[in-house]
């Protein structure tokens, strides 16, 4: 079990919104209206979970009867926040599944001279990967600071739902979140694919980070590629 504090606990287990209670007013709705809660794109239409983002996203909840405060957001911070919620919910409707690989598993995973990726196992509905701390890096977008991947939440559905989870740490309210997906059928043949177009998997991206052989990510396919190692590492 891993001492250091996951996103959900940062984000769903302070502050002012019961979620343990929101998520159980979110799975009745669903079961009432028949909606299947492993479809993130159903599960964002949701009444309940649409009260939840606004709140979650707006200082208060009451504070934006109009809707020209949550009209005038981008459109990339509600899907981003959206994300986070089913990931969340998913997480904390599957037991709060945490799934830790320590270091040398990690970069044995990475290593450029592996020949191979673990064997898949059957791998749980949703969870939390937590990766060593400061390991690999990545940024959100070109032109942004480059931050630590804490981790990733998994959740299986529809399809294959990732979201990374960048500059965790316990004195930020929050951290910064990077959705992906895939079909669920292709999630072995990322394990095994040449990811980056020029240059190796998951070097290093930091100036001087070759001197602590540090990893990093460039493009969702290495970010998916990780995921997939990362994931059969952990189940086996």
């Amino acid at each position: 079990m891993s001492e250091r504090e996951t996103p959900y606990d940062i984000v769903f287990r302070r502050g002012r919104i019961d979620f343990e209670r929101r998520f159980d007013e979110v799975r009745a709705e669903a079961e009432q209206r028949g909606v299947p809660l492993d479809d993130p794109e159903r599960f964002i239409m949701l009444g309940s979970v649409g009260a939840l983002l606004r709140e979650m996203v707006l200082d208060e909840a009451t504070a934006d009867e109009a809707g020209e405060l949550w009209l005038a957001l981008p459109a990339h911070a509600i899907a981003q926040a959206g994300a986070l919620l089913y990931h969340a919910y998913r997480f904390q409707a599957a037991g709060g599944q945490l799934l830790a690989l320590d270091e040398t598993t990690t970069r044995a995973l990475l290593d450029p001279a592996a020949t191979s990726a673990p064997a898949p196992n059957a791998l749980p509905e949703a969870g939390y990967v937590q990766l060593p701390r400061n390991l690999i890096w990545a940024r959100a977008q070109d032109d942004a600071a480059a931050e630590p991947l804490d981790g990733f939440f998994f959740a299986a559905g529809r399809r294959f739902d990732l979201l990374l989870a960048l500059g965790v740490r316990p004195r930020r309210p929050g951290f910064t979140a990077i959705p992906l997906a895939c079909d669920a059928r292709e999630l072995e043949g990322f394990a095994h694919t040449s990811a980056r177009e020029s240059g190796t998997d998951f070097a290093n991206i930091l100036p001087g980070g070759e001197i602590d052989r540090l990893f990093g990510l460039t493009s969702a396919a290495e970010a998916l590629k990780l995921a997939a190692r990362a994931l059969f590492a952990a189940t086996r």
